[in-house]
């Protein structure tokens, strides 16, 4: 009798690990990480660890490659090579913060002061220097990523309501309702 106890305690514990365990990431959910480096070794391997650690990654060798993959889709996250063919990863960096917030991290054999506050100054939001630690860049990845979802999520919650003749406009929701409680989607992405 007793063993029977212990037994589904045994498979009601195993089943709460089991459960508790991070579960993979849906490739639809998971970050979308753009590495741009003109070192295929460091691309494919930075690709397959980052991978199996749950994000979506596609790479690029050069500042143009790079401006294809972001013409298709905006990455959540850029890893940037400062010492690129072409276009140095600081003017590349200065040109995609003109038009997009995406957090980037220069990764870079240059690691003296005055590069890293350039590259600081122009946009990035960390550096890290080669060689590197694949663990350290994986924990500044997720702080980045969470840093900026906090400040997105801040961002849409200061977003104004108006409320005009029983119509509500939902500026950070992008939607608007009806009197009759329709909500009609605004985002235009559809």
């Amino acid at each position: 009798m007793h063993f029977c106890i212990y037994t589904q305690q045994i498979i009601w514990f195993m089943d709460i690990m089991l459960t508790a365990l991070p579960q993979p990431t849906p490739p639809e959910l998971a970050s979308r990480i753009l590495i741009v480096d003109d070192d295929s070794e460091i691309r494919s391997l930075l690709g397959r660890y980052l991978k199996e650690n749950g994000f979506a990654v596609s790479t690029a060798r050069d500042g143009q490659e790079m401006q294809q993959h972001i013409r298709q889709e905006m990455p959540d996250f850029i890893i940037l090579d400062l010492m690129l063919p072409g276009r140095s990863g600081y003017d590349l960096c200065k040109d995609i913060r003109h038009t997009s917030k995406v957090p980037i991290l220069m990764l870079t054999a240059r690691g003296e002061e005055a590069d890293r506050v350039i590259g600081l100054e122009l946009g990035a939001d960390d550096y890290l220097q080669k060689p590197f630690s694949p663990r350290e860049l994986l924990a500044r990845i997720r702080a980045i990523l969470r840093r900026s979802a906090t400040e997105a999520a801040s961002v849409e919650a200061r977003a104004p309501c108006y409320v005009f003749a029983g119509w509500r406009l939902d500026t950070g929701a992008h939607t608007l309702s009806s009197p009759e409680q329709t909500h009609i989607d605004l985002s235009g992405g559809g």
